[in-house]
């Protein structure tokens, strides 16, 4: 189901990549941190990114959006 995927993924991308990107700055000290960071962050925004493609889609797709001017 779509919705649920939506949900899913949204919660994938909000509550777990973009603060475990922030948290991996905190906790981890390593050469090439900010990399992981910067990936994470990335994957986060990418994820966010279908997020809104898929939301956007059931709207569609189950007609809750009519002719906008």
């Amino acid at each position: 189901d779509a919705t649920t995927a939506h949900g899913i993924m949204g919660a994938a991308a909000f509550v777990v990549l973009f603060p475990s990107g922030s948290i991996a700055m905190r906790i981890f000290n390593f050469r090439g941190l900010v990399w992981l960071h910067v990936g994470l962050q990335i994957f986060g925004y990418l994820v966010a990114l279908a997020v809104m493609e898929t939301g956007v889609w059931i709207a569609l797709t189950n007609q809750e959006v009519r002719n906008m001017p």
